[in-house]
């Protein structure tokens, strides 16, 4: 919840993706927790996770593939190796530089409930309320009750924000205010991505400049064509309000 911190066991662990199962990765590494990529659009992410240079080399089938992998790779930090569609060709994902960079950020906020925007660490994951939790105008108790989440039910950490216990949530088409994050757990994989159902018809939505940080990773890419030869590229993910995607 503090931003992506990359687990070393994990970075160092390869895992194998074979090309007949490219429909379970992609699957699996979209919806709740910590394999939510960018709602704002998978196709955004997935057109641009796998460079240029590798992907002249692949055809369509491997190409999925190869997003696949590099898109496990965002998610979980993780090197990933894949096997073509019967092709001979295989691949590898890693993460190779890893930064933190100041910027900021866009973020769309009810108006009526969110009382301020304080400086954030950007999450971009979904999370499932432990208990009937109460939302609130600003990261802190004293601030009035704007709303309130039901146990289990899934909201998107937009970010946590700094120095504090307090995440600011969103109920998928906005930002609806502050809860702590003692109050949430990690979703299931099969829990539903949060929808905008709550609204009220007179509340408002504005866009909010916030300042922010994130976590960007570079993924280094490389995949062995049937003669032999390597192919090389990286694309860079940073972490946002949604989840990742590519570096602008």
């Amino acid at each position: 919840m503090t931003g992506c911190q990359t687990n070393g066991d994990a970075a160092r662990t390869a895992a194998t993706v074979a090309g007949g199962v490219v429909g379970g990765v992609v699957g699996s590494r979209f919806g709740g927790g910590a394999g939510k990529l960018v709602a704002v659009g998978v196709g955004t992410l997935v057109g641009a996770i796998i460079g240029n240079q590798i992907a002249s080399y692949l055809t369509e089938a491997d190409q999925k593939t190869a997003q696949a992998a590099a898109i496990q790779t965002a998610s979980t930090g993780q090197t990933i190796r894949w096997n073509g569609n019967g092709t001979g060709v295989t691949g590898e994902t890693k993460v190779g530089k890893q930064t933190t960079e100041r910027q900021t950020t866009a973020i769309p906020v009810y108006k009526e409930r969110v009382k301020t925007m304080p400086p954030l660490d950007l999450v971009g994951e979904t999370y499932e309320a432990k208990a009937k939790t109460i939302v609130r105008g600003g990261p802190a108790t004293n601030y009035v009750e704007v709303d309130s989440l039901k146990a289990g039910e899934a909201v998107t950490v937009v970010g946590k924000v700094k120095g504090t216990n307090w995440a600011l949530v969103s109920d998928g088409a906005a930002a609806s205010g502050f809860v702590p994050l003692g109050s949430l757990k990690a979703a299931t994989q099969t829990a539903a991505a949060p929808a905008s159902t709550k609204s009220a018809p007179k509340a408002t939505v504005e866009v909010a400049k916030v300042e922010a940080e994130t976590d960007c990773k570079t993924i280094d890419q490389t995949v062995t064509l049937t003669n032999g030869e390597k192919k090389t590229d990286s694309v860079t993910v940073c972490r946002g309000p949604d989840g990742w995607s590519p570096k602008a």
